[in-house]
């Protein structure tokens, strides 16, 4: 996979978790073509929820996606 993560986010994504700090991700791209990428980078336990253009009719810059995420 050529995809990284930039330097300090795992030690970010640590800090909110230990601070009880609820985290998403609310993306275009398909729910299928995004989990493999986030579980990939060791990541997916941090989210809470992931949605993406499937999980609703609008997609961003609309706002719904995000505010119902």
């Amino acid at each position: 996979m050529k995809t990284n993560l930039f330097p300090g986010i795992r030690e970010t994504l640590d800090a909110l978790q230990e601070n009880g700090i609820k985290m998403a991700v609310c993306i275009n791209k398909r729910v299928s073509l995004t989990m493999p990428i986030i579980e990939g980078l060791g990541i997916g336990g941090y989210f809470e929820t992931v949605t993406g253009r499937d999980s609703y009719a609008a997609l961003k810059p609309n706002p719904m996606p995000l505010l119902e995420t």
